[in-house]
């Protein structure tokens, strides 16, 4: 068996990390407004689809312009 190989950071703190850089420097996170936006879109259309049986498939197509 091959394990791959994790760095021991707190995925929390680097998120974190990024946010005040990014906010000190101007420059654009990797997960913005946008991004949270469209996530909570797909979630919303998931939820509708599992009521009208159909594949919540606009939001989907629509994610990786995103980022």
């Amino acid at each position: 068996m091959v394990a791959p190989s994790l760095s021991n950071v707190e995925p929390l703190l680097v998120e974190i990390e990024h946010f005040v850089e990014c906010s000190r420097s101007g420059q654009r996170p990797l997960t913005d407004g946008a991004f949270g936006l469209k996530g909570v879109q797909i979630l919303e259309d998931v939820a509708k689809s599992s009521f009208n049986n159909r594949p919540p498939v606009p939001a989907l197509m629509e994610l990786e312009g995103v980022a």
